[in-house]
């Protein structure tokens, strides 16, 4: 079981750092599929170094989680992703549900989830 969980939070830091290198390569098109728009020069720099460095961390930690089998980078990439949906929860209590949400709300809840059991699996003898 394990192993199992080592290769798949492998494959999700993976996921993290291409999704980093896309923003990093090509911001304005990275925030216009994330419903973002760049004002000014200083939406490139901010989609770059907030966008790109929370992916890119958290793609960083998980592979550390699995490529040195431990708990605690698991833990801080679910902690990371779990403040992200608490972000998106006060946006909707600000503003109201759309349906557009619902998509990135599951994949960070089902992502926190694996992340929190990966946590109580990894480092076990």
């Amino acid at each position: 079981m394990q192993l199992i969980v080592r290769v798949i939070v492998g494959v999700i830091g993976l996921l993290g750092l291409a999704m980093a290198c896309a923003i990093w390569l090509h911001p304005e098109n990275m925030a216009a599929q994330l419903g973002l728009s760049v004002a000014n020069v200083l939406g490139p720099a901010t989609i770059r170094a907030d966008l790109a460095g929370f992916f890119a961390a958290s793609g960083l930690l998980a592979l550390g989680a699995a490529i040195r089998n431990e708990a605690r980078y698991a833990g801080v990439v679910a902690l990371l992703v779990a403040v992200a949906l608490v972000g998106r929860l006060f946006d909707i209590a600000s503003r109201g549900f759309e349906a557009q949400l619902a998509q990135p709300m599951i994949i960070e809840a089902v992502l926190v989830v694996l992340f929190a059991f990966a946590y109580r699996q990894l480092n076990r003898a």
